[in-house]
């Protein structure tokens, strides 16, 4: 495809404002592993997959360079494509007219923060395409948080059970009993108070 007719085409389609953002049949929700969009996937050593674009065009514009960087469930956190120096102004009047007119950082009108931009290297012009949703870093963590309540719980309960089980070890301590005084032996004239209190009889 000529650049002329290329330009034609981008200018005819309508603006539209791609929600959620998709290039293609690539997208951000869908597990791209195994797509026909992407080639010559290599594994890193973090657990992400490398990719190239299987198609040789963008828009009728040769691609010099591409690359997919998918997170561990495959879904798509950035994809570069590399065009010639000197078609930056051409793909950019293409994006226009498919994803409306760009924000001074780019296309950020996206679901969950989704973003195009666009920038022009001293050799060639740069097409990214970022979906932070499902940046690698947030994967783990969100793995996380599934295990780490039952752990606490888990926890806090062989916490209670161990210091139950300290106390039933330990002795428990005698109670002192305070020894009673003997007591002190009456006189005769309490004696005889207390039996006439009780109404005993007295004999002398």
């Amino acid at each position: 495809m000529s650049r002329p007719l290329a330009l034609f085409l981008a200018l005819a389609a309508a603006p539209a404002l791609a929600e959620p953002l998709r290039f293609g049949g690539i997208n951000g929700a869908d597990d791209l592993a195994g797509s026909s969009e992407l080639t010559a996937c290599r594994p890193t050593t973090d657990g992400l997959q490398r990719c190239q674009l299987a198609r040789q065009t963008f828009g009728g514009l040769e691609i010099a360079g591409s690359e997919a960087l998918l997170n561990r469930t495959g879904q798509v956190r950035s994809l570069r494509i590399d065009l010639d120096r000197a078609d930056f102004e051409l793909a950019r009047q293409m994006l226009t007219g498919r994803y409306g007119a760009p924000q001074a950082s780019g296309w950020t009108r996206f679901d969950d923060g989704a973003r195009i931009g666009m920038a022009r290297t001293a050799r060639a012009t740069v097409i990214s395409f970022d979906f932070p949703q499902n940046s690698a870093a947030g994967q783990p963590s969100t793995r996380r948080a599934d295990w780490l309540l039952p752990a606490m719980i888990g926890l806090g309960l062989l916490l209670g059970w161990l210091l139950f089980r300290l106390r039933r070890a330990q002795p428990r301590r005698a109670v002192p009993v305070r020894a009673q005084s003997p007591m002190a032996p009456m006189s005769m004239r309490e004696t005889l108070e207390r039996r006439l209190r009780e109404g005993q009889e007295i004999r002398f």
